[in-house]
């Protein structure tokens, strides 16, 4: 058995996920590592996108019946987060060389179009 991963749906808010790990494949301690390392600072700081374990009960790892699980958050995918800003940043910022800036605000343009 793998570790595994379920998205669950939650009344009255945005979905979850929860990930279920092996028995006896990982120990707290690696777990809680894990956890540690995904909502550090530094992960942010070099903006690499990571979802850290919510923390439920003052605690990211939990058990329930000899099962250890943790909780996520969902990220929205949406046009805004996901295309617009990340459009508009690479524009502001000049990371574009200037022989292919109007070529490839055009192809944005249009795929942006297409999504919304």
């Amino acid at each position: 058995m793998r570790t595994a991963v379920y998205q669950a749906g939650v009344e009255d808010g945005a979905p979850i996920v929860a990930k279920f790990y092996r028995p006896k494949r990982w120990s707290n301690a690696a777990i809680l590592e894990e956890h540690a390392v995904v909502a550090s600072a530094s992960l942010a700081a070099r903006e690499i996108p990571a979802v850290p374990a919510r923390v439920l009960e003052g605690a990211t790892l939990h058990e329930f019946d000899g099962f250890r699980f943790s909780v996520f958050e969902r990220p929205t995918l949406d046009i805004e987060t996901f295309g617009y800003e990340p459009r508009d940043y690479l524009l502001t910022h000049d990371f574009l060389p200037v022989d292919v800036r109007t070529a490839w605000e055009t192809v944005v343009s249009i795929a942006l179009e297409g999504v919304a």
